[in-house]
C-alpha cells in the first residue's frame, strides 16, 4: 500500500508544478481588469460631471464628483500613483465646481437685489401716485371750499396739505391766505349784505322814478356819466379814456390786519373789491422790497379802495390802471410823466383893459368943498385919476396858478409834483392851450379840475 502512494505521489508532482503558475497569472489577470474597471468608472463620473457643469447643472455634477471619489478610494487593487492621478482630477474638477457654484451664487444674489430693488421701486412709484392723487384731491377740496365762501374748512384742507410737505410754499401760502380769510368772513359778509342792500335800493329808487326839482333820475345814469368823461377826455385830447377799473377805487372796505404779508392782503383787497390786482413780477429787484416779507398792520373801516391801497403800499410802491385791472409795480413805472394838451381858450374871458386912463366918479369931494358941482368954480372935481401900479395877472395865469396850487403831490403820491415845488412835472400856457406834463393821476385831477371850472 505504501509503495502504492509512493508511486501516486511521483507520478502527480510534474502536474502540480504546471498547474501552480496558471493560478498566479489568473489573480493579476483578475486585478489588472478590476484596475480598468475602476479607472473607466472614475473616468466615466468625470465626464457626466464635466457635461453638468457645462450645463450649470451644478448639484448633479457634484454628485458625479462624490461618486468618482468614492470609486477611487474603493479601488482595492488600484496602485497609489494611479490612485493620486485619479484623485487629482477629481479635485481639479472639484476647484472649478466651488468656482461655478460661487459665481453662481453671485449672481443669483445680484438677480435677487435686482428684484427687490425694481419691486421697492415699483411700490415707491404706486406710492408717490397715490400720494398725487391724494394730493390733488386735496387741493381740489380746498377749492371747492373757498369757492363757497367755507374758508375755515378749506384753511383746514390746505394745513393738511403743509403737514404732508413742510417744504410747499404753495400750500403754505394758501393756507395763511385762507386763515387770514377766516377771519374777514364776518366783514366779508357785511360788506356783501350792505352792498346787496344798496343795490336793492338803487333799484327801488330807479322803478318809482322819484321827481327831483322836476326832473326823474335816469335809469341809464351809469351810461350817461362814462359818456360824460369820454367827452371831456376827447376835448382834452387824452389817448387813454378813464379805465373800467377807476369807477372801483371808490368801493368800500373794512380792514382789521396784524402783521399780514402784503401779498396776501393785496389778494384779500382784491378778492373783497372784485377788481384784479396784480404785482409786476420784477417790484421786488425795483424797490428792494419783497412783497412776501412786509408786513401789514391796519385797524380801519370804510375805506375806499384808493384809500386802501395808499394806506397799505410802501411809499416805493406805486400802482397802475391797466386795462380792467390794477397793476403794483415800483412808484416810478406806475406813475410815468406823459405830456397832454388842454383847449382852455373857451374858458378865458378877454376884458379891455384901459389902463391908468379910467376916470373915477367921486361926489363927495366937491361937497366936501361947498361950490356946487355944476359951475366948477372950486378946484376939486367929481373926477379923480385912477392911476394904479398894480401889476396885471393874465386870466391863463391865473389858471395855471389854480392848476398848480390844488393838483399837487402831497395828498396823493401818484401826483408829481410841479417844477415849482421843485418836483418834475410842467405846465405852460400857449396860444389858448395849456400843456401839460403829468402822471396819469395828475392828469385826471388836472381833467376833473377844469371840468368844475367849465
Amino acid at each position: 500500500m505504501k509503495l502504492i502512494l509512493t508511486v501516486a505521489v511521483i507520478l502527480l508532482l510534474p502536474t502540480l508544478a504546471i498547474a501552480q503558475p496558471s493560478l498566479l497569472d489568473r489573480s493579476a489577470a483578475d486585478a489588472a481588469v478590476d484596475q480598468q474597471r475602476t479607472v473607466a468608472l472614475v473616468n466615466q463620473h468625470l465626464a457626466n460631471a464635466r457635461q453638468l457643469l457645462d450645463q450649470q447643472l451644478l448639484t448633479r455634477a457634484d454628485l458625479e464628483l462624490r461618486a468618482a471619489e468614492r470609486a477611487v478610494y474603493s479601488a482595492a487593487n488600484l496602485p497609489q500613483a494611479d490612485q493620486q492621478a485619479l484623485l487629482a482630477r477629481v479635485q481639479r474638477l472639484s476647484a472649478e465646481l466651488s468656482a461655478t457654484y460661487a459665481q453662481a451664487q453671485q449672481r443669483q444674489t445680484e438677480q435677487t437685489r435686482a428684484a427687490i430693488a425694481e419691486r421697492e421701486r415699483l411700490q415707491a412709484e404706486s406710492q408717490r401716485a397715490l400720494r398725487q392723487r391724494q394730493l390733488s384731491s386735496q387741493w381740489a377740496r380746498v377749492r371747492d371750499y373757498e369757492q363757497v365762501n367755507e374758508y375755515a374748512r378749506a384753511a383746514d384742507a390746505a394745513d393738511v396739505i403743509v403737514r404732508e410737505d413742510p417744504a410747499d410754499q404753495q400750500a403754505r401760502r394758501t393756507r395763511d391766505r385762507l386763515q387770514f380769510y377766516a377771519e374777514q368772513k364776518d366783514q366779508l359778509e357785511i360788506r356783501t349784505n350792505r352792498l346787496t342792500q344798496t343795490k336793492a335800493a338803487l333799484v327801488d329808487v330807479e322803478a318809482t322814478a322819484i321827481p327831483r326839482d322836476g326832473l326823474t333820475y335816469p335809469s341809464n345814469w351809469h351810461e350817461l356819466s362814462a359818456r360824460r368823461s369820454a367827452q371831456l377826455a376827447r376835448e382834452a385830447r387824452v389817448l387813454n379814456p378813464p379805465q373800467p377799473a377807476m369807477g372801483h377805487l371808490m368801493k368800500r372796505l373794512d380792514m382789521t390786519l396784524d402783521g399780514v404779508t402784503l401779498d396776501n392782503v393785496i389778494s384779500y383787497i382784491s378778492d373783497a373789491s372784485q377788481v384784479p390786482i396784480a404785482f409786476d413780477p420784477r417790484i421786488a429787484d425795483d424797490t428792494g422790497l419783497d412783497p412776501q416779507q412786509v408786513p401789514v398792520t391796519i385797524n380801519a373801516r370804510n375805506l375806499t379802495l384808493r384809500q386802501a391801497l395808499d394806506m397799505v403800499l410802501p411809499t416805493e410802491y406805486g400802482y397802475r390802471v391797466q386795462g380792467d385791472q390794477l397793476i403794483v409795480s415800483s412808484r416810478e413805472k406806475a406813475n410815468p410823466l406823459r405830456v397832454m394838451v388842454y383847449p382852455i381858450r373857451h374858458m378865458i374871458a378877454e376884458v379891455p383893459d384901459f389902463g391908468s386912463s379910467v376916470p373915477k366918479f367921486n361926489i363927495t369931494r366937491p361937497m366936501e368943498g361947498g361950490d356946487s358941482p355944476t359951475t366948477g368954480t372950486s378946484g376939486s372935481s367929481i373926477w379923480t385919476s385912477t392911476i394904479t401900479t398894480e401889476e396885471k395877472t393874465e386870466p391863463e395865469q391865473k389858471l395855471i396858478d389854480l392848476v398848480t396850487r390844488f393838483v399837487r403831490g402831497t395828498p396823493d403820491a401818484r401826483v408829481a409834483d410841479w417844477e415849482s415845488f421843485g418836483g418834475s412835472a410842467t405846465i405852460e400856457y400857449f396860444d389858448g392851450n395849456l400843456i401839460v406834463k403829468q402822471t396819469d393821476m395828475g392828469h385826471r385831477q388836472v381833467i376833473e379840475m377844469l371840468n368844475r371850472l367849465r
